[in-house]
């Protein structure tokens, strides 16, 4: 399925002007499947003229890998030298299928880093992206759907409380979110 959820405003104060959620048709031939989705992504975003300064896209996050990991260093620029075979114990999938990202966590050390891994199939970010593409959509960020809701919270509340719990309910799965001092 595909969920649009379009803000108007900016990142302090913004209205949710529209939200709805749409099946894609499924079909046992992956070209045929291919082309249906993309007459019904087409469909739906037609009339809606969408565009804007922010397009952001959640993944699924069923399809990735999260980790914390812990590195004995804290140059950025290191993590990604060596990310995708940090996460390679942890992943069904090859490396160099992968894309991988992090997010670095509050820590007390002044020598390690912990950090919030994530590893992906290249093919299953490409093919949303690529369909999004086709109808004049440029995804500017690229997020997982579980930090969506959160994320959301985080820009959009001046202050939560210390210990926030977030619920995402939709009809294929529930997402819970714990925030711990954001």
């Amino acid at each position: 399925s595909i969920t649009l959820v379009r803000l108007t405003g900016s990142m302090k104060s913004y209205d949710v002007t529209l939200a709805t959620q749409y099946p894609l048709p499924q079909h046992d031939e992956p070209q045929e499947q291919a082309a249906l989705q993309r007459q019904a992504v087409h469909t739906l975003l037609d009339p809606l003229r969408l565009h804007g300064d922010t397009i952001l896209v959640a993944l699924p996050a069923h399809n990735a890998v999260l980790r914390n990991l812990t590195f004995p260093f804290k140059e950025p620029r290191r993590f990604y030298q060596i990310l995708k075979n940090s996460l390679d114990e942890h992943m069904p999938f090859e490396p160099e299928d992968v894309v991988a990202d992090f997010h670095p966590l509050p820590s007390e050390s002044k020598s390690a880093a912990q950090l919030l891994a994530v590893g992906m199939p290249e093919d299953v970010i490409t093919t949303p992206l690529g369909l999004l593409q086709e109808v004049g959509l440029e995804p500017t960020v690229h997020d997982l759907d579980v930090f969506g809701l959160a994320n959301a919270a985080l820009f959009g509340c001046t202050a939560l409380p210390a210990h926030t719990v977030l619920v995402d309910v939709n009809t294929e799965r529930t997402l819970l979110t714990l925030l711990d001092h954001g």
